[in-house]
């Protein structure tokens, strides 16, 4: 705070002295020019003082008419707000500066306003375009000999250089820019220079050496007081020592870039230093700090537009929400995270289509002009480098276009597949239609979450004996249905071939069955957990009794109005096995006529829905059973159905369902 006190108090000073000397000039185009000179002077180390002197100059520009002093101020109004991260406006103010320097002719005019349309371009992400203005900055000054906006068009180039990794051309123009710097005395661009080394060595992985570069640029900022730039390198400190796993000197760092861009409110580097913050706490499990960061940056990212930094602040106030188990919060926050991520890949195709055609017709329209002008070769170089760039981009998009040819074709063909095998799974297992012969007072809420599905259920008579099991095979899709029919055909057999109809007996064969089929528990290396839960009964229509056995299921049993949980065993079908021998308990039921029972898999009780994103829960699915038992055999099934698809809307099914009632 007293750091903020002191910057508002200098800022106050350096305003009243530059308003003091303003009135002992009498010229206009003097006070014009003075407070231009003095606006630029500031636009690192005090943003506000340089945009309140920049609107000045515009007015008086204005009242005499001054095309030349207007184009200066609207061009200082666009630097004031590429650091306050209003890219749109600055780019108006920007475009409007480069117009006036062209009806003018105004050549240094027009290459330093290239530079800056450039870096406007490179805030938001999208890299040719800065290329593209960049190198007409390079282009206009190397005639002109400007010297000083050449070394910041040759730093902007490293820095683009280095996002799309070719480190090597970043190192290129770097090593350009510095020696330029050094010998025009710019301290501040300097700085700058030695940053943008420093990060080319971090996105290398070389610290120690990213560490020095940034510390040097530090040290030369501070002398002039150029909070920016200390801003931004305390930020490179911070995610190096990140990298490093040092913490608590990374939480330093961050919080110390905060503190210098804060007062210039300088919105770039205040809302990455937020994220970064955030990430940090969520790490450290201090959750309410995490949102605080997270919530400021969005805050910002949202006002400027900087899509890559609202789309990362999404994720992590996604995983704060996860960690507080807010569910449903994370969700939302998840589903924009995907969609902002969406847009900035829609938004950068679609502008590197644009920008091919953009340079196509340039390179058509102006190659004589081009080429009178390309008269050295370091520019011509550059030009070449970047012809091969766009012949590569094209390349790329053609390959991009054939994969994405290539993959709905693929995907076409999964689909078919998928449904093809639906067809054949649906053919092997039982059907509706065999469960309403043997069991006409019964229903089945049967929705599978994929194509094809894990949960089954399986009905048999032998004798006069009715047996019917609820199965839920591992996972759910393709992997799951392949293990329902083998268990399909492994019940088959148990019972028709071997005669067993006891349910614990048949649980204990189905077990050894999926065992010596996927080859469990014969060596560590082919060990898998793959099976299934099940609910099985056998049914004795002239004895009046019911015989069950379950693995991770139960058996509900409503009578008079009262629902009774009967549980199965602890343990699964199939998997690892550590016991010795797995015997499954059978369990024997009398019955009197009208009761109703259900065979049930877990995907109702684990579907996430409601108000709060939270599982529908055991407890809150037997309610709803214990409600309907009394009911006629469709309305119950009408009521479960119902009530599923609302606790579930706005909300993926997560899992398959089966709901299996039958009135005894």
């Amino acid at each position: 705070m007293k750091k903020f006190i002191n910057f508002a108090v200098k800022h106050f000073m350096q305003a009243k002295e530059v308003l003091l000397h303003l009135e002992n000039l009498q010229d206009i185009k003097e006070k014009i020019d003075y407070l231009n000179d003095i606006a630029y002077i500031h636009r690192f180390s005090n943003t506000g003082l340089m945009e309140e002197l920049s609107k000045k100059a515009l007015e008086l520009s204005l009242s005499i008419n001054d095309l030349s002093r207007i184009a200066r101020s609207w061009r200082n109004i666009g630097i004031v707000n590429i650091v306050y991260g209003f890219f749109e406006k600055s780019m108006e103010c920007l475009q409007t500066a480069l117009k006036i320097y062209e009806e003018i002719n105004d050549e240094p005019g027009m290459a330093a306003v290239s530079g800056n349309i450039g870096r406007v371009y490179f805030s938001i992400g999208q890299h040719e375009s800065a290329i593209h203005w960049y190198l007409k900055c390079v282009d206009r000054c190397i005639p002109l000999q400007l010297e000083r906006d050449l070394g910041i068009a040759y730093d902007n180039l490293a820095e683009v250089f280095m996002v799309l990794t070719d480190y090597e051309q970043a190192f290129d123009y770097v090593k350009k820019a510095i020696p330029i710097f050094e010998k025009i005395k710019e301290l501040s661009l300097l700085a700058v220079a030695y940053e943008t080394l420093g990060e080319i060595y971090y996105k290398k992985d070389q610290f120690e050496e990213a560490m020095q570069w940034q510390l040097k640029a530090i040290e030369i900022a501070e002398k002039v007081e150029d909070h920016s730039n200390i801003a931004r390198g305390y930020l490179q400190i911070g995610k190096i020592y990140r990298k490093k796993r040092n913490f608590s000197e990374s939480l330093k760092s961050f919080l110390k870039s905060l503190h210098f861009a804060e007062p210039i409110n300088n919105k770039d580097t205040i809302a990455t230093a937020c994220l970064q913050l955030a990430i940090l706490s969520l790490e450290a499990d201090n959750l309410e700090e995490s949102q605080k960061y997270a919530q400021r940056c969005l805050s910002i990212a949202i006002e400027t537009g900087m899509k890559h930094l609202e789309a990362n602040a999404d994720r992590v106030l996604s995983n704060i929400a996860e960690s507080k188990k807010d569910y449903k919060t994370a969700l939302d926050y998840y589903k924009q995270f995907e969609k902002v991520k969406s847009e900035t890949i829609q938004l950068s195709s679609e502008q590197t289509i644009k920008n091919i055609k953009i340079a196509a017709n340039v390179e058509k329209s102006e190659k004589e002009k081009e080429i009178f002008r390309l008269k050295n070769t370091e520019l011509a170089e550059a030009n070449y480098k970047i012809q091969k760039q766009k012949e590569r981009l094209e390349a790329a998009l053609k390959e991009i276009e054939i994969t994405n040819k290539i993959l709905e074709e693929k995907n076409q063909d999964i689909l078919h597949s998928i449904t093809y095998a639906q067809r054949i799974q649906e053919a092997i297992l039982s059907s509706e239609a065999d469960v309403k012969l043997l069991l006409p007072n019964s229903f089945i809420f049967f929705r599978p979450k994929d194509i094809v599905s894990g949960d089954f259920f399986w009905i048999a008579q032998k004798d006069d004996k009715i047996l019917a099991a609820a199965c839920d095979c591992t996972g759910h899709g393709v992997p799951a249905a392949i293990i329902s029919v083998i268990g399909n055909n492994l019940l088959n057999d148990i019972v028709h071939n071997k005669n067993i109809l006891d349910p614990g007996k048949i649980l204990s064969q189905l077990h050894k069955g999926i065992q010596a089929i996927l080859k469990q528990n014969q060596s560590s290396d082919n060990e898998t957990r793959d099976g299934m839960d099940c609910a099985l009964i056998c049914m004795d229509p002239i004895k009046k009794n019911i015989k069950f056995s379950g693995a991770f299921s139960s058996l509900f049993i409503a009578s008079r109005g009262i629902l009774e949980e009967i549980p199965g065993d602890k343990f699964a079908i199939g998997g690892a096995q550590d016991e010795m021998f797995r015997i499954f308990t059978t369990h024997t039921i009398e019955y009197d006529g009208g009761e109703c029972i259900y065979l049930t898999t877990d995907g109702i009780p684990n579907q996430i829905g409601g108000n709060e994103g939270k599982r529908f829960r055991s407890k809150q699915f037997k309610e709803l059973l214990d409600t309907v038992s009394t009911l006629d055999l469709e309305k119950q099934k009408q009521i479960i159905q119902n009530r599923f698809d609302e606790w579930m809307h706005g909300y993926e099914q997560i899992d398959d369902v089966l709901v299996w009632g039958i009135r005894l």
